[in-house]
């Protein structure tokens, strides 16, 4: 049985989409029967150093009495955590300022610490494959650095994009994006393969066109989020009124323009239920104020507690971002329910337009357009919302990429000597 070590910020998931993806195909190469799995995390405030969860072999490091203190704040409850969680985002400022020079490392202590997690446990299983994610740089450093001091398979996910990525307001973009590329192309000579979203491909063939040796490496996939629900609902809204469901990071997307197109429109029975950072609600709050639209404001929920939300919902609701490389794991994860969603852009390069042009039941909103322009096609939505059924097999064709047992084939492939990456 091959030995499998996924190297990630947290297990079970605290509060990372990121981490999620990875848990789906920890699960599916579980359940394939042929890898003893593990991973390498975090151990954040009250979690065991060891334990197994599912058959997965979960190992977590303890990163010192502030993480204890501030995992505690962000992600338990605790009185004055609000504080807490301030004065950590006040210290990663003055870090990243620190840092400029070596940018985009920020916090260098801690990449070498997590390297030297990742090598000491390795020297103990000697594992045959090592799998790290890009949801920042430790855990994609302490993967690349122990591929170039033990002989292992080494395959970085960039579930995000590093060289297409956000870029931080306080650097100029042309040296942030030279400096991130010049690490990722670092990375990818010394991996063995990489797993690479189809959002980045465009980003990835721009940089990479003359370099046929790092394009070789390089496998597409997507967010591996698409499990097909088939549970029947269990009853937490308010039948009387249509629920909306948003469900994700609000720190970079703006309802504005969702809320001014369900001003316009004549149906009233409306709450949509955002599930976010409490550090967001004041301001969605205030929008939806503006705009005479009733909103529902609730903390992030644990994942097998969400699933009934959205299983429950009539409409799941995503927004859109500036950024073309960059896509919310969320939408397969909706696609997979069966339902209506509606989902914003303002950049005609929006990831996820070619992902929702083949859904049968979405609706897109070009924010660039009066709100009034939408208002019959929404209108039309909801009130027809649970009427269309959605072909099962259908979803399972078109979104194959999104589905967890692809990157088990893959990862099967790779393992075999001569194994074909494309």
């Amino acid at each position: 049985m091959k030995k499998i070590l996924f190297i990630i910020q947290s297990y079970p998931s605290e509060k990372s989409a990121n981490v999620l993806c990875d848990e789906r195909v920890m699960k599916e190469l579980i359940s394939s029967g042929n890898f003893e799995v593990h991973c390498l995390c975090y151990k954040y405030a009250n979690q065991l150093k060891e334990e197994i969860i599912g058959n997965i072999h979960v190992h977590r490091w303890d990163r010192g009495l502030w993480w204890k203190i501030y995992s505690k704040a962000e992600y338990r409850k605790m009185k004055n955590g609000k504080l807490v969680v301030k004065l950590n985002r006040f210290f990663m400022r003055i870090k990243q300022i620190i840092c400029i020079p070596i940018f985009p490392i920020y916090e260098p202590l801690l990449l070498i610490h997590y390297k030297k997690q990742a090598v000491k446990l390795f020297d103990l299983v000697n594992f045959d494959m090592v799998l790290a994610e890009y949801n920042g740089l430790d855990t994609l450093y302490a993967g690349w650095q122990l591929k170039r001091n033990r002989k292992v398979k080494f395959i970085p996910i960039f579930w995000d994009s590093l060289s297409g990525g956000f870029r931080p307001k306080y650097l100029p973009a042309s040296f942030v994006d030279k400096r991130k590329a010049r690490l990722e192309k670092k990375v990818l000579t010394d991996c063995d393969c990489a797993i690479v979203m189809q959002s980045h491909r465009d980003n990835i063939k721009k940089i990479y066109k003359n370099d046929p040796f790092i394009m070789e490496k390089i496998i597409f996939l997507d967010i591996p989020y698409l499990s097909i629900c088939n549970q029947q609902p269990v009853s937490v809204y308010d039948k009387s009124k249509i629920n909306i469901v948003f469900a994700g990071n609000m720190n970079m997307r703006d309802p504005t323009y969702f809320f001014k197109v369900v001003e316009n429109i004549d149906v009233k029975n409306i709450v949509i239920h955002f599930y976010t950072k409490r550090m967001d609600h004041q301001r969605i709050r205030r929008i939806a104020l503006d705009h005479n639209v009733t909103v529902e404001l609730n903390d992030y929920v644990s994942h097998d507690t969400l699933k009934k939300f959205l299983n429950d919902a009539d409409i799941l609701l995503n927004f859109g971002v500036a950024n073309p490389n960059a896509i919310s794991g969320k939408v397969f994860e909706y696609i997979g329910y069966m339902k209506p969603i509606i989902s914003t852009y303002f950049i005609d390069n929006e990831a996820v337009i070619p992902v929702l042009k083949k859904y049968p039941s979405a609706l897109l909103i070009d924010e660039r357009k009066k709100p009034e322009e939408y208002k019959f096609s929404i209108t039309n939505l909801l009130l027809n919302q649970g009427k269309n059924k959605i072909d099962v097999g259908m979803i399972k064709r078109e979104y194959r990429k999104n589905m967890p047992e692809s990157y088990v084939l893959k990862l099967e492939e790779i393992l075999k000597e001569g194994g074909n990456f494309e």
